[in-house]
């Protein structure tokens, strides 16, 4: 019985030696897991704010250009027209 009682004081010893680095690692896994959380919550917040200026001023753009373009088809269809005058006349 002297050897198992040794045995189980060794395990003991050994328990009570990891019960330490094991409640340090808990302790600190717990405020490392609640930054990395933050930090990525608030990456996705402003990724969003950023996106919405993006479209924002995109939109404008789009806007302009359409504008534009249908100034340029307007330009062509009387440029058109007017050929097709002129070739009617000249006929």
């Amino acid at each position: 019985m002297g050897a198992m009682s040794r045995s189980q004081e060794a395990y003991d010893r050994f328990e009570n030696a990891l019960e330490i680095p094991m409640l340090l690692l808990s302790l600190a896994f717990i405020p490392i897991a609640v930054v990395l959380i933050g930090i990525a919550l608030l990456s996705v917040v402003t990724a969003n704010i950023a996106s919405f200026f993006v479209h924002t001023e995109e939109g404008k753009q789009l806007d302009e250009l359409d504008e534009r373009l249908s100034r340029i088809e307007a330009l062509l269809e009387e440029l058109r027209d007017g050929l097709s005058a002129g070739e009617e006349s000249a006929a």
